[in-house]
């Protein structure tokens, strides 16, 4: 394993574990904000079908995280895949665990959300700019 691998494994037990505490944090704190969401992407719901189909899109996002890893890939993917699957995991764990996933950030008024939500949109973030980047080079 090279050291880069090492510190974005690193990196992703980090996120994992600090998105797990700040649910627990949530759950046993008095917040007028916490939310156990049944939703998934807007369109998956609380049934077995959509957790079985959650589970297995966690399991596709973690052999792509793998992959990642193993090809060496630009720093901007694997950082962007290790937060797209902390923050699958710990949603999905959320999902098998309460039947929902526990959100408690609110924003703006609209909506709540959680710390996994936001590795999500990041990681996305920063795959996205690599490929565009990759793109321009080409």
């Amino acid at each position: 394993m090279s050291r880069k691998s090492g510190s974005i494994i690193a990196f992703f037990i980090v996120l994992f574990a600090f998105d797990r505490l700040t649910k627990l944090i949530a759950l046993f704190t008095s917040s007028s904000v916490l939310t156990l969401n049944p939703k998934a992407f807007f369109i998956f719901d609380d049934s077995a079908l959509s957790t079985v189909l959650l589970l297995i899109l966690v399991a596709l996002l973690g052999a792509w995280f793998v992959h990642e890893l193993n090809n060496r890939s630009h720093i901007f993917v694997s950082t962007g895949a290790a937060l797209i699957v902390a923050g699958a995991l710990s949603n999905t764990l959320d999902r098998v665990r309460y039947g929902a996933v526990i959100d408690w950030i609110p924003f703006r008024g609209v909506s709540v959300f959680n710390v996994a939500d936001a590795y999500i949109v990041i990681g996305c973030v920063l795959v996205l700019v690599s490929a565009f980047a990759r793109k321009r080079v080409h």
